[in-house]
């Protein structure tokens, strides 16, 4: 049996988020990587941060796809810092729509 440490499981679920989104798999994301309510911060697009259900997430970028033909996000250089409990992750990452 393999065994993957925190960090791994961490990075598991960053990957999860955008292998989902890019699948549009809104069930997975919103059972396995989100929680119920997330902070939720896309202020550097001109968004506001707030917090918002995963299901609102889900339902906007849903909506955001319609008329896309494909996309892919890629994510990487992942640095992760554990406190407890509380993990923060810093990635570079890219979305091709």
């Amino acid at each position: 049996m393999e065994q993957f440490s925190v960090r791994d499981q961490i990075i598991e679920i960053v990957n999860k988020l955008f292998i989902y989104t890019d699948e549009q798999k809104w069930d997975q994301l919103q059972n396995e990587v989100f929680t119920k309510e997330i902070w939720f911060d896309m202020s550097s697009m001109g968004g506001e941060a707030k917090d918002i259900t995963a299901k609102e997430v889900c339902e906007m970028w849903q909506k955001g796809f319609e008329g896309i033909d494909a996309v892919n996000h890629l994510s990487g250089n992942h640095l992760v810092t554990i406190d407890g409990a509380d993990a923060d992750v810093f990635a570079y990452a890219t979305a091709t729509h």
